[in-house]
């Protein structure tokens, strides 16, 4: 009995290889955004408070950034076409 030898699984070995790698590509993307976005939030507060020095009359912000539900489709049914009132007397 050898006891030394190291267990693989060949293709499976590959694919959680892979899973794993991509796994990884994508939590370090994720924080890149991240920190990116934090860094343009800076420095959109920054340009916010030097105009809002700068000027005379206070604004509202304008910059805030919103998540919005645009990109999310709906659910509901539409109708198309128009609503036509068609009386009895025509029908019969």
């Amino acid at each position: 009995m050898k006891t030394d030898r190291v267990a693989t699984f060949g293709v499976l070995d590959k694919k959680l290889q892979l899973k794993v790698k991509r796994r990884e590509e994508r939590q370090a993307a994720a924080t890149a955004r991240q920190s990116r976005c934090e860094k343009e939030l800076e420095e959109m507060t920054a340009m916010s408070s030097l105009v809002s020095e700068s000027d005379e009359e206070p604004e509202e912000d304008t910059n805030t950034v919103c998540p919005t539900s645009e990109g999310k489709p709906s659910h509901k049914r539409k109708k198309t076409g128009t609503n036509v009132f068609i009386p009895h007397d025509i029908l019969s």
